[in-house]
């Protein structure tokens, strides 16, 4: 089957969604079916390379401050023609979009889609004023969606606040060749000191400050502590400022990492 996987969040964006994204189209490919990743212009990542699966750029990803979270949106003048054209031209068997209510890229993909079209839900959240308002709107899309899927009950639980439909439940998966107990650790933090992982883009509703917070309370009786915070976002100098003196010698902001993930859980007791 020839798949369009419509998505906000792709490389060099890096979280979940893109995860999900990503290693489905390698399944994909991998099982003999031809996925095509149609997303926004983010920029390239240095460290991905080319993937083995085309992807079409429609529009500039632009990030947005949504739901306690910075979330990206498409934008452009020509997003609809291009969409049609993409989907005119390409001649799917299956339209796949992530996210379907998230404005732009998705919800028109849904709006010209041609074919089949399956929506996967990936958001918890306790209220959205989005939904709420353009409520009777949105609710033609969700009915005429040909199958649905949510990556947990807490997905269904928020989108049931607002529409009643039937999903599928098909957890995130784990690529168990990547990630394992034995990869190498990290020389760094491999001392014998007891390391907390965090590993989040760093965001408002992710709860840094509270870890923080409960790690400095620790140093204050205990030397052998480390804290290792990975990831990126905005709000990095407002997190380094919540670490008094206390703690600064224990934690360690390493910024954006991918492909040494593995390796730094190995090196964590708790993350």
């Amino acid at each position: 089957m020839k798949i369009a996987v419509v998505t906000e969040y792709y490389y060099p964006s890096l979280g979940g969604v893109t995860e999900h994204v990503h290693h489905f189209c390698l399944e994909a490919l991998r099982l003999g079916h031809e996925p095509v990743i149609i997303t926004a212009d983010a920029g390239r990542d240095p460290y991905m390379g080319e993937p083995p699966f085309e992807i079409i750029r429609i529009g500039k990803s632009v990030p947005i401050y949504s739901n306690g979270s910075i979330a990206r949106v498409a934008v452009g003048f020509n997003i609809c023609r291009r969409l049609k054209e993409v989907f005119r031209s390409e001649q799917f068997d299956i339209i796949h979009i992530h996210s379907p209510f998230v404005p732009t890229l998705p919800h028109f993909a849904q709006r010209y889609a041609d074919t089949t079209t399956v929506g996967t839900f990936h958001t918890q959240f306790n209220s959205s004023g989005y939904l709420r308002f353009y409520r009777r709107t949105i609710e033609k899309f969700f009915n005429s969606l040909d199958g649905r899927i949510a990556v947990s009950k807490l997905c269904i639980e928020s989108m049931g606040r607002y529409f009643t439909g039937e999903y599928r439940i098909i957890p995130n998966g784990v690529d168990t060749a990547k990630f394992r107990p034995d990869c190498e650790k990290i020389p760094q933090f491999d001392d014998g000191k007891l390391n907390i992982f965090f590993l989040s883009r760093l965001e408002p509703r992710n709860g840094l400050e509270y870890l923080i917070s409960a790690f400095s309370s620790l140093c204050q009786d205990r030397s052998d502590l480390r804290l290792i915070i990975g990831g990126d976002g905005p709000l990095k100098g407002f997190f380094k400022s919540l670490v008094p003196a206390v703690a600064k010698p224990h934690v360690h902001f390493i910024g954006r990492i991918n492909g040494v993930r593995p390796n730094y859980y190995s090196t964590s007791d708790i993350f």
